[in-house]
């Protein structure tokens, strides 16, 4: 499928071969993400309202809180007619750490 290279906050962008194809996000765009882990999917979302990649990481990441390893995310603009895939690594969160006052 190519590079997949991040460009400015708003457009994502990959080349296939020679070719460079943006794909824009608008805040009124209906998007169908599907979340799948080693080939099993574990979550689909239909979002709506967001402007960027990284506001669609975060709502994945809300949805797959206990999850953790690598993702690979099936996105695709209903409204424009476009779809990517992306993988992502997600991390276990750090432990939480109470402090107490003496």
């Amino acid at each position: 499928m190519g590079n997949i290279i991040a460009h400015d906050r708003y457009y994502l962008c990959h080349t296939i071969k020679n070719y460079m194809i943006m794909a824009t996000i608008l805040t009124s765009d209906i998007l169908y993400a599907t979340i799948s882990q080693r080939g099993t999917a574990i979550a689909s979302l239909t979002l709506s309202g967001v402007s960027s990649i990284a506001e669609i990481i975060n709502r994945i990441k809300s949805v797959v809180k206990n999850t953790i390893g690598m993702l690979t995310i099936n996105l695709r603009n209903g409204t424009q007619g476009w779809r990517q895939q992306r993988n992502i690594i997600l991390k276990p969160r750090p432990r939480a750490v109470q402090l107490t006052l003496f």
